[in-house]
């Protein structure tokens, strides 16, 4: 009896050392997903020009806007 509490003793003890394990490369992984997918959108925001210079607008002049056309 003794031999078999023995034996499932180790073998959980295997199974959560791996358990571990996995946990930790999947907690690595998606840190890497998330600094790589964080490299591009600051790459696209960057890149990435204005459709027309005309048609920006700084948030200061849109709220002028909607401040004036309330009044």
């Amino acid at each position: 009896m003794e031999n078999k509490n023995s034996e499932f003793s180790e073998i959980v003890a295997d199974m959560s050392q791996f358990a571990g394990a996995l946990v930790g490369t999947a907690v690595i992984a998606g840190k890497k997903v998330m600094r790589y997918l964080n490299d591009l959108t600051i790459v696209d925001t960057i890149l990435k020009p204005p459709a027309n210079a005309d048609e920006v607008q700084t948030i200061d002049s849109k709220i002028g806007k909607t401040n004036t056309e309330a009044d």
